[in-house]
């Protein structure tokens, strides 16, 4: 009855008497056995759904859950060839990253070839590359690449202080940090300067290699919300490679100071 649909649904009663309606006809989307939905049939005029009208909006309900599912997993396959194709590609670029290590010799050549490989799986305008210097207790950059053409952001030199820089963070916290939005999340003087040449979101991460921290490598976006914490797990990936990149760097600089020390000394006696 009128009153008891009044009494029932307080809110859809007011609803249907403001635009006229007298009649209403809601009939559930179901598709193998599972709700996906409702369908509303409303009417101006009184006792409007008899019975064989009823029989139709079902099969008319009916044929829209269907096409409701079939639309659902559609997209729930279109998602999974998406994360399955990008899985790959990320897949791809650390075998890259890897290979590249083998055979780069220098940082920058390092930092070149990783933005090239990374540039496949992830959007970024510049990455850059800064160790730790203990006697000073600052990360100083020591290369930087990207389609971003202002060296003035990130230049070579210049030191990054551990408790006023995202960078600073990651290596100390040993753990990525990700800031999806610097228009309203900065918090730094670093993080200041990047909003200040247009960037909009970053990702810095520690350099580790036997539980210590080398330094940090930070990616920047032009665009808000760029990176995510999913991101920062892959990015992880590609810290750890360059890690050990740089690690058998500093080995192999090592080893050939020494070499050329022993050869001097070897000289003079």
């Amino acid at each position: 009855s009128r009153d008891e649909f009044r009494e029932r649904f307080p809110v859809t009663f007011d609803v249907m008497t403001s635009q006229g309606m007298e009649s209403l006809c809601a009939l559930p989307l179901i598709s193998g056995e599972r709700a996906r939905g409702a369908l509303f049939f409303m009417a101006a005029a009184k006792d409007a759904y008899g019975h064989l009208r009823r029989e139709f909006l079902e099969q008319v309900a009916n044929q829209i859950a269907i096409a409701v599912e079939n639309m659902k997993s559609y997209e729930e396959i279109a998602a999974l060839n998406a994360t399955i194709a990008a899985t790959a590609r990320r897949r791809h670029t650390l075998l890259d990253i890897n290979n590249a290590i083998v055979i780069k010799l220098t940082r920058d050549e390092l930092l070149t070839a990783v933005c090239d490989a990374l540039g496949r799986a992830i959007r970024f305008d510049r990455v850059a590359l800064s160790l730790y210097e203990p006697e000073a207790e600052v990360l100083r950059i020591v290369a930087h690449a990207g389609p971003y053409r202002r060296d003035d952001y990130t230049p070579v030199g210049r030191a990054l202080e551990l408790k006023d820089s995202p960078a600073g963070w990651a290596f100390v916290n040993q753990k990525p940090l990700v800031r999806p939005d610097l228009e309203t999340e900065r918090q730094t003087s670093s993080e200041q300067r990047a909003f200040g040449h247009g960037f909009r979101s970053l990702c810095t991460l520690p350099l580790m290699i036997r539980g210590k921290s080398l330094g940090v490598i930070t990616v920047g976006s032009l665009m808000r919300f760029q990176y995510t914490e999913a991101d920062a797990e892959f990015l992880m990936e590609v810290a750890n490679q360059i890690a050990i990149a740089i690690d058998n760097m500093r080995s192999h600089e090592e080893t050939e100071a020494l070499k050329a020390r022993f050869e001097a000394e070897t000289v003079y006696l």
